[in-house]
């Protein structure tokens, strides 16, 4: 989702609706983002603070990182306790595992979307045949 920026009244004051909860606030309730489009990052501060301490407060956490032995459940990279993201479906919420920062963006970057990242493997294969 883009962030949506509305101009409010005479005054002019412009007012960000947060991703998550669809609220519209002020610039300075956003933590800033060098690469965004408006310099802030979709989420609020609010939603951003809630969904870190989901991942600490969530029940399956500590069962599911003793399960993947503190390991990226696609990587296999080690990390610390807390550092792992909780990955889940987008449509049903079902929680898949604990990834890493990278593997998480890498999915999310490819929208959970399969034939994505068939085609993405492809391409990766088909260059580096091309190099040999």
């Amino acid at each position: 989702m883009r962030l949506e920026r509305v101009r409010i009244g005479a005054s002019g004051i412009v007012t960000f609706r947060c991703s998550q909860c669809k609220e519209y606030k002020h610039r300075y309730d956003f933590h800033m983002d060098s690469k965004a489009k408006y310099k802030i990052k979709e989420m609020c501060i609010v939603c951003f603070q809630s969904r870190k301490a989901l991942r600490l407060k969530h029940p399956e956490y500590d069962k599911m990182f003793l399960k993947q032995k503190g390991r990226c459940k696609i990587c296999g990279e080690r990390v610390k306790k807390y550092r792992l993201s909780l990955d889940h479906c987008h449509k049903t919420g079902k929680i898949r595992g604990l990834l890493c920062n990278n593997c998480n963006l890498a999915l999310g970057n490819f929208k959970d979307n399969v034939r994505f990242l068939k085609k993405a493997i492809k391409y990766l294969n088909d260059s580096s045949k091309k190099r040999n």
